[in-house]
């Protein structure tokens, strides 16, 4: 596989953004998307992806980097601080100055959770302030934490026999993990940070599989296309018969038995994609402007939606102003 040629993958994130933000619209605003809702409904599966495909282009970039260097280990670190952690105070003291959803005092208590993207590691903090939209940072910064140990241990496993068979174990673990929650009511895992770096170890892993291989099939954009379309379908199918209540944030990683697969192989596949027509559709002017700010669009959304139910609760009651207060 080709390290340069990874715009396929970048298109995916932007698939996965406009899926969570069309997911968000449905739950904070109560839109319809016709055939797709049962779909839709579930959109917050696509934090996988994200997790995924952290770990996998991360790896790309610092394959057999040498962390017993101190001067690399905290570029690395401060590289990755500086790609997430300036917007995200902005957004943390814009949030609490316009909306103000804490005392002072309430502020002042959790400023060091928030500080230190800890807040993850509290589940019962996932309704309070932002933290239902910005969950992600904290589990992604741990993410960030732990992959120069990541690197180490991948590194270490010299077959693809080994790679696959740790992969195994760790899709048993997130598969069996909504289950267990699900009979002995455990804290919700959807927040979970342990669980968020297992996925983006599962990335660590697809990147090494990937970059000691030849393309496995002849159209691999065109079989991760048939994988989507196959997913949408299944996913579709099973919405309606979930089992857990639609109050647990856990619902949304009840079908990873089945996400998990399947996200695995749509990245592994377009990760050999060399196909003219991706590229052209990525060097489009719109796609790489919202490429490039995907983090700021995600970190909107925690202003658009609640602006919009302030308006609708002023409004006669209409479909779309539905007010629900669910975060994800």
């Amino acid at each position: 596989m080709n390290k340069r040629r990874i715009w396929p993958l970048e298109l995916l994130r932007i698939c996965s953004i406009l899926i969570v933000f069309a997911f968000h619209a449905m739950t904070h605003l109560g839109t319809s998307f016709s055939i797709f809702s049962q779909y839709i409904a579930n959109g917050a599966t696509y934090m996988v992806v994200f997790f995924m495909l952290s770990g996998f282009v991360i790896f790309l970039g610092h394959e057999n980097s040498d962390w017993s260097n101190s001067k690399l280990l905290a570029y690395f670190y401060l590289r990755r601080l500086i790609s997430i952690y300036p917007l995200y105070l902005f957004l943390h003291f814009t949030y609490e100055i316009v909306f103000r959803p804490l005392s002072v005092k309430e502020n002042l208590l959790i400023l060091p959770v928030e500080l230190l993207g800890l807040q993850s590691f509290f589940s019962s903090l996932f309704s309070v302030s932002h933290n239902g939209g910005t969950w992600f940072v904290s589990c992604l910064l741990f993410c960030y934490f732990l992959f120069p140990l990541f690197e180490l241990i991948v590194r270490g496993l010299r077959s693809k026999r080994s790679c696959l068979i740790l992969c195994l174990l760790l899709y048993i673990i997130l598969a069996i993990a909504p289950v267990v929650n699900y009979v002995f009511k455990t804290n919700s895992l959807y927040e979970n940070p342990f669980f968020r770096s297992l996925e983006f170890l599962l990335g660590v892993l697809l990147a090494k599989i990937a970059t000691t291989e030849r393309p496995p099939v002849k159209w691999p954009a065109f079989l991760a296309l048939v994988l989507f379309i196959l997913h949408i379908v299944i996913l579709s199918w099973l919405s309606p018969h979930g089992y857990i209540s639609p109050v647990d944030n856990s619902r949304y990683i009840q079908f990873d038995i089945i996400n998990i697969p399947f996200f695995a192989l749509i990245i592994y596949f377009l990760s050999f994609s060399h196909s003219s027509h991706l590229i052209r559709i990525c060097q489009l002017p719109a796609v790489r402007y919202f490429s490039s700010i995907g983090l700021c669009f995600w970190f909107a959304q925690m202003f658009c939606f609640k602006i919009v139910q302030n308006l609708c609760a002023l409004l006669p009651p209409y479909p779309i102003c539905r007010t629900e207060k669910q975060s994800v």
